[in-house]
């Protein structure tokens, strides 16, 4: 039987790469953490903006006005109403963790023209 001694890795060869990977992985956790936080806030701006668009939307189509409530789930909950028609609650913490929101007024409502006057809605990440 002959044994062939010039294919594989030595221990040492593999503790090397597993020390360069350990060391890597140290020094690229904290970068990823902070775009996971900008990933996650972008999100939710984006989520925010276009429900209030679609709301706009909608206020225009059904030519009735347009209630977005702010004031619902202690800052991390929203809902659209269209009157009797239609409710509908978004919470933005069930897709981005650590986010919450406040406005400037409890609620924005959206008249059948489109307009809904002067608003602020700030989104925070906590996390």
């Amino acid at each position: 039987m002959r044994i062939n001694r010039g294919n594989g890795f030595t221990l040492i060869e593999l503790l090397i790469v597993v020390v360069i990977i350990g060391v890597l992985s140290a020094i690229a956790a904290p970068s990823f953490q902070t775009y996971m936080g900008k990933s996650r806030l972008n999100g939710a701006a984006r989520m925010v903006m276009s429900d209030l668009m679609a709301a706009r939307m909608k206020a225009i189509k059904v030519n009735r006005d347009v209630r977005v409530d702010f004031s619902t789930g202690g800052g991390s909950q929203y809902t659209i109403d269209v009157g009797d028609v239609e409710a509908v609650t978004k919470n933005v913490q069930n897709h981005y963790s650590g986010v919450t929101m406040q406005s400037t007024v409890t609620s924005v409502i959206f008249k059948s023209t489109g307009w809904a006057g002067a608003n602020t809605i700030i989104v925070n990440n906590s996390l």
